[in-house]
C-alpha cells in the first residue's frame, strides 16, 4: 500500500510535463476524494442507490414547494417595505439552509 507522499509522487508523475499548478491540484483533490470514499464505503458510512435517490426526490420536492410559494406570496417590490422585503430574504434563506 502506498502512503500518501508516494501516492501524490505518483499522480503528479502521470501527468504531462506542461501540467500548471492548478491541474496538479485538482487531480491531487480527486484522488483525495476517492480514497475517503472508498474508506467511507468500508466504514459502512455510505448510501444505496435507492436511499441516495429517495434523498435527491426528496430535497427536489422541498425546492419546488419553496419555489411555488415563493411565486404565490411574490408582490413588487415596490409594493412592499424594506423589513418585509429583508423578512422575506431572510426567510427564503433559512429555507434553503434547512434543505
Amino acid at each position: 500500500m502506498e502512503n500518501l507522499m508516494q501516492e501524490a509522487i505518483r499522480v503528479i508523475s502521470a501527468l504531462p510535463e506542461n501540467a500548471n499548478i492548478e491541474e496538479i491540484m485538482y487531480e491531487l483533490y480527486v484522488v483525495d476524494k476517492i480514497k475517503k470514499g472508498r474508506d467511507a464505503v468500508h466504514r459502512g458510512e455510505s448510501q444505496s442507490t435507492e436511499e441516495l435517490k429517495k434523498e435527491i426526490l426528496t430535497k427536489s420536492r422541498k425546492q419546488n414547494r419553496g419555489t411555488a410559494q415563493w411565486i404565490m406570496n411574490y408582490k413588487p417590490a415596490g409594493s412592499r417595505s424594506k423589513e418585509e422585503i429583508d423578512r422575506q430574504i431572510t426567510n427564503e434563506r433559512n429555507s434553503w439552509d434547512s434543505l
